[in-house]
């Protein structure tokens, strides 16, 4: 029996959605605490990427001791490094749009 390969996409978000902004009755903006970019990411692969992915990812999280999940603003800038290099290394497509929420 073939192996089937299928494709995946892991979609992660930064920022919030909300408005930057709010206009009192004299129409100066008021800002309410969000963010003023919103980002979205995507990763797309295939099973075959997926599972080397998975592999290189722990090998890297073990080289470094880290055990819990990944976050960017928890994570040193080498380990950072080696995690992003593992999607230029499997040649991972990546999407994202940036929302500069400043603009509305």
């Amino acid at each position: 029996m073939p192996n089937k390969s299928y494709n995946y996409i892991f979609i992660d978000e930064s920022g919030d959605p909300g408005k930057p902004y709010k206009l009192d009755s004299s129409f100066n903006k008021i800002p309410t605490g969000a963010s003023m970019f919103y980002i979205l990411s995507a990763l797309c692969v295939d099973s075959q990427k997926l599972f080397a992915m998975e592999d290189m990812v722990l090998a890297v999280k073990k080289e470094f001791g880290y055990k819990k999940e990944i976050k960017s603003t928890e994570i040193s800038l080498p380990l950072y490094k080696k995690l992003l290099n593992i999607i230029n290394l499997l040649d991972i497509n990546v999407y994202y749009r940036l929302v500069n929420k400043t603009t509305y």
